[in-house]
């Protein structure tokens, strides 16, 4: 134990400790008793020697084993940090909506500026390499991938290709997320992108998991062998973990903050509805309400005719002219609108005239259906009765998605509940 240790440790004693010690060597220099005589003396004062240097070690021992405890506290806060930065419980991005926001959306988003922070640490991994050329790669809907960004070293004839380099393929049944291939022969055909003046001597190859099929796929090559060491892949591994942990947050807020816009419009919905004095505005709200989520050509509002309940009256239709107006009434045995109303389901149809093969939206007898494809229908329901439907039509083959199915869904519950207040949807 140095000096430094020792006083500190002085300073922890308790004052009865102080007194005591005290005590003892006052009676060790000042007191001497005559009738013991010198050796009676050089006893007591061993004897005090040893009882001192006893209380002495006791405190030290008390005070040594609160500076254990101590340590030991002060060292669980850099533990726990510790794992904050290399560990996550990932369970807490299990209400992302994959469907609604992916990687490829928060690319595309200029106010994130993700590309900026992917392309930072890619530039980590580029210094700390040191390669020939490097990539970064994102998985396509074909199932093959999309190349966002490379950096090529001058003088190689680079070739642009679809094709999937082989050191991803290899990857993706590699029991671990990063692969190094160091023995390479010339003319490898694990990177496809080079003509014959160079050929990869070694490629790196890292997958950022990110969640579901969203991934990133970070490669580096170089014309030496053996030119990547395996034992310097803790900086890699910690690049991908940032990178995960930034995109994960990213659309965990996007996915919120998506939550809140659609939170705040059914509000304003349901306030507007709640203030139309009559069907006829409550229908015009709702129409408008509609027009800014949805881009259609046509879009008719029908309910079922209370006199004769096979059949259906349009009560409202609006955009493209053709021979249906309002009023006009269907058969609900023939034709998409009818069915929508029979079956009481939602349909969803990317083309009626695929292959050329005709459906007709309203009637046996139509000869057209000018020129409007895509097709999306909701019934409309008041107090688990089917009593009309609502369909939107495009011209464009595909014009709707599934996003846009789920929105009319929610959006026609605030339309079904708003037109039980009137009376004259019930007279058809």
């Amino acid at each position: 134990m140095n000096l430094l240790n020792f006083f500190r440790k002085i300073k922890d004693f308790h004052v009865y400790h102080y007194i005591i010690i005290l005590i003892l060597s006052l009676l060790g220099f000042f007191l001497t008793f005559e009738f013991w005589g010198e050796t009676g003396n050089i006893i007591f004062k061993i004897l005090l020697f040893f009882t001192l240097g006893y209380f002495l070690y006791k405190n030290y021992l008390q005070n040594d084993e609160t500076e254990v405890i101590i340590d030991k506290n002060d060292s669980a806060p850099t533990q726990n940090k510790s794992e904050s930065v290399t560990q996550f419980d990932s369970k807490s991005f299990d209400s992302i909506n994959t469907d609604q926001i992916d990687l490829i959306t928060l690319l595309k988003d200029s106010n994130l500026s993700l590309n900026s922070f992917l392309l930072s640490q890619f530039e980590i991994l580029f210094n700390f390499f040191l390669p020939q050329n490097g990539y970064i790669f994102l998985p396509s809907s074909q199932k093959g991938v999309n190349l966002l960004y490379k950096k090529i070293k001058p003088n190689i004839e680079w070739k642009e290709t679809d094709a999937i380099p082989n050191i991803i393929k290899l990857l993706e049944n590699h029991e671990h997320d990063i692969l190094i291939e160091n023995n390479l022969t010339a003319n490898s055909s694990i990177m496809p992108f080079y003509q014959d003046d160079y050929s990869p001597g070694s490629v790196l190859c890292m997958i950022t998991k990110i969640i579901g099929d969203q991934k990133i796929y970070w490669v580096f090559d170089a014309p030496a062998n053996g030119f990547f060491n395996e034992e310097e892949l803790k900086l890699p591994a910690q690049v991908s973990f940032s990178t995960q942990y930034v995109i994960l947050n990213l659309l965990k807020q996007q996915t919120y903050a998506k939550s809140l816009d659609k939170e705040s419009a059914f509000l304003s919905l349901a306030t507007q509805m709640n203030q139309a004095d009559s069907l006829e505005n409550l229908t015009s709200v709702f129409i408008d309400f509609l027009s800014r989520f949805f881009e259609a050509h046509k879009l008719t509002i029908a309910f079922i005719d209370q006199e004769n309940v096979k059949t259906a009256k349009i009560y409202k239709t609006i955009g493209q002219t053709d021979s249906l107006k309002d009023g006009s009434m269907f058969n609900l045995e023939e034709g998409l609108c009818g069915k929508v109303i029979k079956n009481q389901k939602l349909y969803l149809l990317d083309d009626i005239e695929k292959d050329g093969y005709f459906i007709p939206r309203f009637s046996n007898s139509e000869k057209s259906n000018f020129g409007l494809r895509s097709f999306l229908a909701v019934p409309i329901v008041v107090n688990n009765d089917t009593i009309g439907m609502l369909s939107l039509e495009n011209k464009s083959p595909g014009a709707f998605t599934k996003e846009h199915k789920t929105l009319l869904q929610d959006y026609i519950v605030f339309y079904n509940s708003a037109i039980s207040r009137f009376k004259e949807i019930k007279k058809g």
